[in-house]
């Protein structure tokens, strides 16, 4: 795995595709490229001497392969708009550690995010060659994982219909030390396994 950017350069005016990139400390690195309908990109690795300039270093733009379906209710199989879909590595877990870090953990495939529209259907475009896990999120639903989801460059992974299942539902109440509802706060969840105090 490619370690994390260390340094994002624009080039919006050069007609040609060439870059200078200056200052580098000597290392072995790749460079990835990215432009409006392509997907991210990298180069091959090339290694850096220090004072001494390394040309002709390319990166190869493709326009990746797509990710088309459509979210609807399990239930009633009605149309599920503003779900939100995202890509991650295939190995991805999410927990404190990695919400935390964030853009700072390497990754391998593009991030692409992309809501629902009114009648179900999305459309994930320009991604790299690479083996995806979707999250598939709305807040009238569980969240749906899906591993394993290849992408080729030039092709197209169509999901077809994808399920939602509602999930439960809870109200409460906040209050403050004197046991007077409090206003305007904010409630967290989390799994009781990791609420500090809590019986698991």
């Amino acid at each position: 795995v490619y370690g994390r950017a260390f340094r994002s350069l624009e080039f919006p005016n050069t007609e040609d595709g060439r870059f200078t990139v200056r200052g580098l400390e000597a290392g072995t690195y790749v460079l990835q490229g990215m432009a409006r309908n392509y997907a991210p990109t990298f180069s091959d690795s090339f290694t850096v001497t220090q004072g001494l300039e390394t040309p002709d270093v390319v990166v190869r733009m493709t326009q990746g392969g797509t990710i088309p379906g459509r979210v609807v209710d399990a239930q009633t199989r009605e149309p599920v708009a503003g779900a939100l879909i995202a890509t991650y590595d295939n190995n991805y877990i999410e927990n404190p550690f990695t919400t935390l870090l964030g853009g700072v953990i390497p990754r391998m495939t593009a991030d692409v995010k992309t809501r629902s529209g009114e009648d179900g259907t999305f459309e994930l475009p320009a991604l790299n060659q690479e083996v995806y896990q979707l999250q598939i999120s709305h807040p009238e639903f569980t969240r749906n994982v899906m591993l394993d989801q290849r992408v080729s460059d030039g092709g197209t992974l169509d999901l077809g219909t994808v399920l939602m299942r509602r999930g439960a539902v809870i109200t409460g109440t906040v209050y403050d030390g004197a046991g007077q509802p409090l206003a305007n706060s904010d409630v967290q969840m989390n799994a009781a396994s990791q609420a500090t105090g809590l019986p698991t």
